[in-house]
């Protein structure tokens, strides 16, 4: 039997990363554009785990098994804040 570090969901990798907004309109709308992303298994290789603190902050902890699948979890997540952000400012407009 080989020993699949994929299956074993050991990720040695870990990042963090929190927004604050004076707004607990825009902190909700991105939790609730995000979310649904967090619930899927897209890929073994990592996870990512969503939380809104105190109504104005939103943490999200990715885990990973290793840098590249991290960088790119990481990097998806801040496009989809993005697109989430510019949608706000249009409905706002």
């Amino acid at each position: 039997m080989v020993d699949n570090q994929e299956n074993n969901h050991s990720f040695s990798f870990i990042s963090e990363l929190v927004i604050k907004s004076l707004s607990n309109k825009e902190i909700t709308a991105i939790y609730s554009a995000i979310y649904p992303e967090t619930t899927v298994e897209i890929s073994s290789r990592g996870k990512a785990e969503i939380f809104i603190e105190d109504g104005i902050c939103l943490r999200m902890v990715f885990s990973a098994i290793d840098f590249i699948s991290l960088r790119a979890m990481v990097s998806s997540y801040l496009r989809w804040i993005d697109a989430a952000i510019s949608s706000l400012n249009i409905v706002e407009l």
